[in-house]
């Protein structure tokens, strides 16, 4: 990752020297030079950004509707830090034809509850039981309070695993 980072940083300074040589050498006004200036940094970090995005970091969007579960890191909260604590879910998305290609990494605020479930889910993957996991919507979860349920769902996610279906095998 190091080179690519690299070559980032050459092309960024390729970019910017691109910029201040339109500006030393037109005779642009001043405003639009100083617009211009200010708008190739902004692209330059938002890029920039963006590829750390797409790069194997995890995604702070929420899991699928229905993943299969591969891992998963649990960082505990700490009070003498501060940190309110994440679960990081290595998880492969199912659509309708079956897993999709490749697994991404999502975060996910740290709650008790999922803690438990991921856990559990964690040993029963480890004894060869693969895990389906499925994102619960607010109307699913047991309180009837449309305040308590949005804002639960804001906070955290919630899921609920199941073991995966043994696959039914043709007739002879």
């Amino acid at each position: 990752m190091t080179a690519s980072l690299l070559l980032l940083t050459v092309c960024y300074a390729f970019l910017a020297m691109l910029v201040v040589a339109l500006c030393l050498y037109t005779r642009w006004p001043f405003w639009l030079k100083t617009t211009v200036i200010v708008a190739t940094a902004a692209f330059s970090m938002l890029s920039y950004d963006a590829l750390i995005a797409v790069l194997g970091f995890p995604s702070s969007g929420r899991l699928p509707e229905r993943f299969v579960v591969h891992s998963a890191v649990i960082a505990q909260p700490n009070k003498a830090t501060g940190d309110k604590g994440m679960i990081y879910v290595w998880a492969t998305a199912m659509t309708k034809d079956g897993p999709a290609k490749e697994p991404r990494a999502y975060e996910v605020m740290y709650d008790k509850d999922l803690n438990k479930t991921i856990t559990e889910a964690l040993r029963r993957g480890n004894s060869g039981i693969t895990q389906i996991g499925q994102a619960v919507t607010p109307e699913d979860r047991e309180s009837s309070n449309f305040v308590s349920r949005f804002m639960s769902s804001v906070k955290t996610q919630r899921i609920r695993m199941q073991d995966m279906p043994d696959p039914s095998l043709p007739e002879k």
